[in-house]
């Protein structure tokens, strides 16, 4: 699915009031996005990294990995890191002006509306 596609169902489903996870993949299910929308709170003014890190601090908190190495395609979401095979998106969490995108093995990566992101590891 694309970055367009997305924003549209983003736009049909969004009322403002329920964090919506949206699959982005056929094998996404509810193992990728485990508890973390429990971390995320509507009425919370805050950035989700900044929600994540202080709910997620059993965890480990929000800290972001590697964030020179890390390669984000803004149409498909798919990342790239040295070394590894790709990171196809799994499932999208609209958060207000940022999305949340879900990928294997626990990666996490928050994509803010000037096309600046951060990566982190949530497992």
């Amino acid at each position: 699915m694309r970055i367009s596609e997305i924003e549209k169902l983003v736009d049909a489903v969004m009322d403002g009031t329920t964090i919506v996870m949206i699959p982005l993949d056929k094998r996404a299910s509810e193992h990728h996005v485990g508890i973390i929308p429990t971390f995320l709170d509507l009425d919370d003014p805050r950035k989700a990294c900044v929600q994540f890190n202080d709910k997620y601090s059993f965890g480990g908190g929000w800290r972001p990995h590697s964030e020179d190495k890390w390669k984000l395609d803004q149409e498909s979401l798919v990342l790239r890191y040295p070394g590894d095979p790709i990171y196809p998106p799994m499932v999208a969490i609209p958060f207000r002006d940022e999305l949340i995108v879900v990928y294997d093995y626990a990666i996490v990566m928050i994509l803010q509306k000037d096309g600046s992101f951060e990566v982190s590891r949530m497992d």
